[in-house]
């Protein structure tokens, strides 16, 4: 009697198993339908109504990483460049360690021309530690002084151990709240007073 009971649990249990993983196969089936019809959109420069079906798809599943990127993607060629990066944070919220999304993170700084954006997609890969896109990032760069003080005219030079980067500055002092994001090309001439410099690099988009 004990090896007929014991038979039966587990063809039952074998039953409810498969019916279940049925049911997940083709609901997975038809969600990746729906992304490759939503692709093919995009793909086809369709971008609005690429648009529409990763949305329709992401309010049926909210955390469906796949379709939230594709929401992105459109976004981006749509030119709707904060919403895209509103959604590239809620993303990271869902998974810190989507590294495509901070590719586009990059990307979205790269294609509105801001430092600061790209400092922000590196700034959150630290904070989560995303090594895949920390190691794209070039050394630290290194900022020289002819001199010790700011009470006399000295200049500066900025170097990076990395070669092919671009290196840029932003300097506070107390003429001045900053001077803008500049590009290095030449030593800074500084000709007296107090303030400071940050500086940093960009290597093929990073």
């Amino acid at each position: 009697m004990k090896k007929i009971i014991l038979a039966i649990m587990i063809l039952s249990f074998a039953m409810f198993v498969g019916c279940t993983g049925k049911g997940e196969v083709n609901n997975n089936m038809g969600i990746q339908k729906e992304l490759d019809a939503a692709q093919e959109l995009f793909d086809d420069e369709e971008y609005e109504d690429s648009l529409k079906a990763y949305l329709d798809l992401m309010s049926e599943k909210p955390k469906n990483k796949d379709a939230r990127l594709g929401v992105i993607r459109c976004q981006m060629e749509l030119g709707n460049y904060q919403m895209a990066i509103t959604n590239i944070d809620m993303l990271l919220q869902i998974d810190p360690q989507v590294t495509e999304a901070y590719e586009l993170y990059l990307e979205v700084g790269e294609r509105q021309d801001s430092i600061y954006v790209m400092l922000e997609a590196i700034r959150l890969a630290e904070q989560n530690e995303v090594e895949e896109i920390l190691a794209k990032v070039p050394e630290t760069p290194v900022i020289h002084l002819d001199g010790e003080y700011f009470n006399e005219a000295i200049n500066v030079e900025i170097t990076c151990e990395d070669e092919d980067v671009e290196i840029y500055y932003t300097m506070y002092n107390d003429l001045i709240n900053s001077n803008g994001v500049q590009e290095y090309d030449k030593p800074i001439y500084i000709a007296g007073g107090s303030g400071s410099i940050e500086a940093f690099v960009i290597k093929d988009g990073y």
